[in-house]
């Protein structure tokens, strides 16, 4: 081989590094980090920030209204027509493009996310529009969300996660779940509009994934939550007619609603100063939730987000809106809230840790020359 290189040389043949194929570096198991935020952005930080500092406001903004007026169905029909300009305007500046036109295959499963966008807010404010104790044993089953979003996730979104996440899922739930099991309350109907709370929350935002990953027509989360919007609006009118619309009309309810005995003593334009706050704050907050699933791009740590800022919303609330971010936090729930945390930073932690290679074990066959003993040899 040696000769004939030389002769190959001394022809005046020479051997380019073109004619070597080219050797592509391997692949590299550490988690892809992408420079970019909900709003353009490159940490996502201060929007979650933002998205806590609204779920206070909007917390202490609906408690205000639900003191005085008693009709969930209005209060969530005005806080939806509140938002619908305000998405608008954040429509036309957010955009990139227009959506498409839509399929109807795109169409039917619009609706089942707007369906599931309209059941979560209208039994959530049929709950908090009753006692203290009910909206303690709403929580404690609230906090299930992340346990049935990784359930459906696995079979709606092929998404499957370690043994040790799953761990750590469990050790969450069971850190919030604790936190108001000593001031309970057990009714039926509550447990009910509980579990379709959390089912209907943690569909929306599996089936609004999906549906982003499979068509390319909807054009971003801006316009999916533009259109969720506009049918959720419709569906919460057609439930208030259906539901209070025997006795009153729509524009009778609100009227009722906003003039009656207990919105004069409190004064008209303050409630309705209360419900333009809570109207704002409903719909940045839902925005920033959707902003927030196209950052994560996974459920499951969303729904962690989800479910840990409304759990600290709802405690921080308790003071005036303009103080509701000093903690009170009672011993139980400040223990659950540290336990949670920890489990959230570990379920990352070990959701993002590069995959170590295994290395193989070769099998050691004992032959003629190892030290260690033939079987012949012990037999004799």
């Amino acid at each position: 081989m040696g000769p004939q290189i030389g002769t190959q040389r001394a022809k005046g043949l020479t051997i380019s590094i073109r004619d070597f194929p080219a050797v592509s570096p391997a692949p590299s198991r550490a988690p892809v980090v992408r420079d970019r935020g909900c709003f353009g952005t490159h940490s996502n930080r201060t929007v979650f920030f933002a998205w806590f500092i609204l779920i206070g406001f909007y917390y202490s903004s609906r408690f205000k209204v639900l003191q005085s007026i008693e009709v969930p169905w209005a209060l969530s029909l005005l806080q939806m027509l509140i938002g619908l300009p305000l998405l608008t305007v954040v429509w036309i500046v957010r955009r990139k493009n227009l959506p498409t036109w839509l399929t109807l295959d795109d169409v039917l499963q619009l609706i089942p996310i707007s369906i599931c966008h309209t059941l979560s807010h209208l039994a959530f404010l049929d709950i908090d529009a009753k006692t203290l104790s009910t909206s303690y044993f709403y929580e404690a089953i609230r906090v299930f969300e992340p346990f049935w979003t990784a359930l459906f996730a696995r079979y709606l979104l092929d998404e499957s996660y370690s043994k040790r996440c799953y761990m750590y899922l469990a050790f969450f739930v069971f850190s919030l779940g604790s936190a108001g099991f000593y001031f309970l309350a057990y009714q039926a109907d509550l447990l009910f509009c509980s579990m379709v709370v959390t089912f209907s929350s943690s569909l929306r935002y599996i089936l609004a994934l999906r549906l982003l990953r499979s068509s390319k027509r909807i054009g971003g989360i801006t316009n999916l939550y533009f259109l969720i919007s506009i049918m959720s609006t419709g569906f919460v009118c057609l439930a208030t007619i259906i539901v209070d619309g025997s006795t009153n009309s729509v524009e009778q309810l609100l009227i009722i609603s906003l003039f009656d005995s207990k919105s004069e003593q409190l004064g008209s334009s303050r409630i309705i100063a209360w419900i333009g706050i809570s109207g704002v704050c409903f719909f940045l907050m839902n925005y920033l939730a959707f902003c927030f699933l196209d950052f994560a791009e996974a459920v499951v740590p969303h729904s962690f987000a989800i479910t840990f800022l409304l759990f600290l919303g709802r405690r921080f609330a308790i003071l005036s809106p303009f103080l509701f971010f000093i903690p009170i936090l009672a011993l139980p729930e400040l223990f659950a809230s540290i336990m949670a945390s920890l489990s959230v930073w570990l379920f990352l932690r070990s959701l993002y840790r590069p995959a170590k290679p295994r290395p193989k074990r070769i099998p050691v066959y004992p032959t003629r020359y190892s030290t260690r003993p033939r079987i012949g040899a012990l037999v004799s």
